[in-house]
């Protein structure tokens, strides 16, 4: 009987590791709420150094529309700079702002890592985009990396890093 359950929970373990993973809207209702506040720091290409400003984020499902996310970025040293958009997650839950989930992590008692990845342009040129949202009670961080066509490491381009 042990060697039967055993055997159960492998072929359970294995089919679950065999699953793609996806995003659900649950994952992203926590970032809802009171506005998130912290530091954008990005790689400036023209002088090849990190640089570090205030953000914050306000992330607001959208009514109606439960696969939908508003996030609005602001900045409040470049008030100019403020952008907000609607992000959804596919109906399968494989896809997120455009973005394939290629990486889902975390257990009851840690942070919920999300790994999405997409073809794009970074600096002009061809590249694989990651994003890697970093989800926990009180502490949100979204990062952004890029692999250039014909490299093979990723180089960091940004992080957002907030608290509430």
């Amino acid at each position: 009987m042990k060697t039967t359950m055993t055997t159960l929970a492998t072929l359970l373990l294995l089919a679950l590791q065999g699953q793609a993973p996806v995003i659900r809207a649950a994952d992203l209702l926590p970032l809802a709420g009171p506005r998130w506040t912290g530091t954008l720091t990005y790689l400036d290409y023209s002088t090849s150094r990190k640089v570090s400003i205030p953000s914050t984020l306000l992330v607001t499902p959208v009514e109606g529309e439960p696969l939908s996310f508003t996030f609005d970025y602001q900045y409040p040293d470049e008030p100019h700079a403020r952008s907000a958009s609607t992000l959804a997650i596919t109906a399968a839950g494989r896809e997120f702002a455009g973005e394939r989930i290629v990486e889902r992590r975390g257990s009851a008692n840690g942070p919920l890592i999300l790994v999405m990845e997409k073809n794009g342009r970074d600096n002009d040129r061809e590249a694989l985009i990651r994003h890697t949202y970093q989800i926990e009670s009180g502490r949100l961080s979204i990062r952004k990396e890029v692999r250039y066509t014909g490299t093979t490491q990723f180089l960091l381009r940004n992080e957002y890093v907030w608290q509430r």
